[in-house]
């Protein structure tokens, strides 16, 4: 079964926020830990970490 074209609008949008997140740096490195994102986006986008987890990983 196909997923929806809104879930898959929803999964572009957390893998591109966290490709962003990503590519701030201070001083030459990452300003913010990999843990420090996943939580962060779990907070933006209202679901568990483990699911941004399988988001951008694409598990799902």
């Amino acid at each position: 079964m196909a997923a929806k074209n809104t879930t898959n609008q929803f999964y572009a949008a957390v893998r591109k926020e966290h490709e962003r997140l990503t590519k701030v740096t201070e001083y030459g490195v990452q300003k913010y830990s990999d843990e420090w994102i996943r939580r962060k986006l779990a907070s933006v986008f209202f679901r568990e970490v483990k699911t941004i987890e399988d988001i951008i990983f694409e598990r799902v």
